[in-house]
């Protein structure tokens, strides 16, 4: 009796459990420090007993073997890891651009504790983090990310790794297009401070009795806080665009 209930049910919904809280713990939102790992567990149970009667299907018997049955975990743990990652490497777009506005109003001195890695960074970069992953739970995003869970079991069934080849250029791309986004968000910040020191080095040229250091500073801080103040809609708004249309690592390789 406990080996058919094995064989039955726990074995299956161990396997969806395996595969689900790997991608849970590299999901923005979910991995934060805040979120405590009994929580975090108690989410990774309940979703797993939601989604295990629509995938129960797809999932093999158990191996009779210890090394095949090591396998098939193994391979469950990279593809909920290749899922989340995707999502939480796309969040960091707004780390990039966030240091690259810094970077161009004179912020980056200015570092403050990011609630999120317990660590230190500067004001728009934590600013636009939070964003992100406040957007990414009021766009129901994670939504999205649990049907694309779903159907993942069709895509790629319990044992099959997809290519370490493919893996490897997809998250190349990845990290690609997340610095190309991350320059996009910041592209209206970036400009004016460019213009605003391209500016000041001509005057500079022509009044070099100038202390241009101290006029630029105050001025680049406030005109790039005003401009991300206007351009902050447009910038959440091309944020999810991207996301959705890019955070899938295997989109064009199946």
């Amino acid at each position: 009796m406990e080996s058919f209930l094995t064989q039955l049910f726990v074995f299956p919904f161990f396997l969806v459990l395996v595969r689900l809280s790997s991608m849970l713990m590299t999901l923005p939102g979910f991995t934060d420090v805040a979120v405590s790992a009994r929580i975090r567990f108690l989410m990774a149970l309940t979703m797993s007993l939601a989604v295990f009667a629509v995938v129960e299907q797809t999932l093999p018997p158990l191996p009779q073997k210890t090394a095949v049955l090591l396998l098939l975990i193994f391979s469950e743990i990279m593809m909920g890891v290749l899922m989340g990652i995707s999502i939480r490497f796309f969040v960091a777009a707004m780390n990039v651009a966030g240091e690259l506005i810094s970077f161009m109003t004179g912020l980056s001195a200015a570092q403050l504790f990011d609630p999120r890695t317990q660590s230190q960074t500067s004001g728009p970069s934590v600013y636009l983090s939070l964003l992100g992953v406040t957007l990414f739970f009021v766009a129901d995003v994670h939504h999205l990310v649990i049907q694309a869970f779903v159907e993942s079991y069709q895509v790629f069934p319990p044992g099959k790794v997809p290519y370490m080849g493919d893996t490897v250029q997809a998250i190349i791309k990845l990290m690609s297009d997340i610095f190309v986004v991350g320059v996009k968000l910041s592209a209206p910040v970036v400009a004016v401070g460019y213009l605003i020191y391209v500016a000041f080095g001509v005057l500079n040229r022509l009044v070099p009795q100038m202390q241009v250091f101290f006029i630029t500073m105050p001025l680049a801080v406030a005109v790039g806080i005003f401009v991300l103040t206007l351009s902050l809609s447009a910038m959440l708004t091309l944020f999810m665009d991207e996301m959705i249309n890019h955070a899938v690592i295997f989109e064009n390789e199946y």
